[in-house]
């Protein structure tokens, strides 16, 4: 949250509302806006949470593909961007051509696995130091939401799996060529630094996972995504927000993202 006391009485606000529980009016039109509406009661939660702040139902529904939460009034989920109805039998009948694939091919599924684990992973991922996102370490770096381009000096060396049948994980993250970052929400979604909505058109599909993985010096966890501009970001700072003021995030903060300790 972005103020600690309601703009309209002053009263303290409440974590998770978007209505004053005093006078009734919404801290921010916006946000109200997205807000989610318990099916059982009634009460608008803000975007991030599980559970209404009310009576605690789940307002959320999971991907069972990606494993992400998304509003239970949306018909897709808005990470990766499939759809709920007939989602576990799509999944079931995928495995299920994969393995017949397999099968008809005579591949070993130890050897495929082995060689997709060595071709998945995709380098030069870098951290920047002034908003805190996950960018793609370019030169000429991407326009940073703290103002001028993205820091990345004081970086490691990051790695996302760019195959996402190789990896378990939460699908639907996208590099955003105005920005650089790394992004989730759909091909255009949030917002970017360099004006409108982040732009994944012309990238692949990346998966990030919330387990370690061996093969790699590090597995940093505390990442995770903002939930107004969609940018993945070091959750355990601040940084600035392509939205304005800092990022927020739901609190989770476990993704955990690979690099190499040089």
């Amino acid at each position: 949250m972005t103020t600690t006391k309601c703009p309209h009485c002053s009263a303290p606000r409440q974590p998770g509302h978007v209505i004053c529980g005093y006078c009734r009016q919404p801290y921010d039109a916006e946000e109200a806006a997205s807000a989610i509406k318990c099916p059982q009661c009634g009460t608008l939660s803000a975007p991030g949470q599980d559970k209404c702040v009310a009576c605690q139902a789940w307002i959320v529904v999971a991907c069972v593909f990606c494993g992400a939460h998304s509003p239970h009034t949306k018909s897709a989920c808005t990470a990766c961007g499939e759809l709920f109805a007939g989602a576990a039998e799509r999944k079931a009948r995928i495995e299920e051509e994969r393995k017949a694939r397999m099968e008809a091919e005579g591949a070993d599924e130890d050897d495929e696995d082995d060689e997709d684990d060595e071709d998945a992973w995709e380098g030069d991922w870098a951290w920047c130091s002034k908003c805190q996102g996950l960018v793609y370490d370019e030169d000429p770096a991407g326009k940073c939401a703290a103002g001028g381009r993205h820091d990345t000096s004081d970086s490691e060396s990051y790695y996302v799996c760019s195959d996402v049948e190789a990896m378990e994980g939460q699908r639907g993250f996208r590099w955003c060529k105005g920005c650089q970052g790394l992004f989730t929400g759909g091909v255009k979604a949030g917002a970017c630094a360099a004006g409108g909505p982040h732009d994944g058109g012309e990238s692949d599909e990346y998966v990030v996972s919330r387990d370690r993985d061996e093969d790699y010096d590090e597995d940093e966890g505390g990442w995770e995504p903002c939930t107004k501009c969609g940018l993945m970001v070091w959750a355990e700072s601040g940084g600035a927000c392509a939205k304005g003021g800092e990022h927020q995030t739901s609190g989770k903060t476990d993704y955990a993202i690979p690099y190499d300790d040089e």
